[in-house]
């Protein structure tokens, strides 16, 4: 019928590795603008991202930039220098 059900496949057959993948961050100086990004390595899937970042960092943009990468955004609303920084969510489904 077309149809894979669990009994089909064997034990083992399938291995998903998910990982967490942060940039090393960027600082972002009083009045400053900037973006920070982390990627997927090469043969892996990304399926979310997200970002630490430091108060006053207001972050306007955190989404996907490409299939591969995810991209933050953010001002420096205050005074003194603060850190953003971006990660990754990928999947590596290559047999074990």
């Amino acid at each position: 019928n077309g149809q894979v059900k669990t009994e089909d496949i064997a034990s083992g057959a399938i291995f998903i590795n998910h990982r967490l993948l942060w940039s090393g961050g960027v600082d972002v100086e009083p009045g400053e603008t900037t973006s920070d990004t982390e990627d997927c390595p090469a043969g892996e899937i990304l399926t979310g991202g997200g970002f630490s970042s430091e108060p006053p960092i207001r972050v306007f943009f955190s989404a996907p930039s490409d299939v591969n990468t995810w991209m933050v955004q953010g001002i420096n609303e205050g005074e003194t220098s603060a850190t953003l920084a971006a990660f990754v969510a990928c999947i590596d489904h290559t047999p074990p």
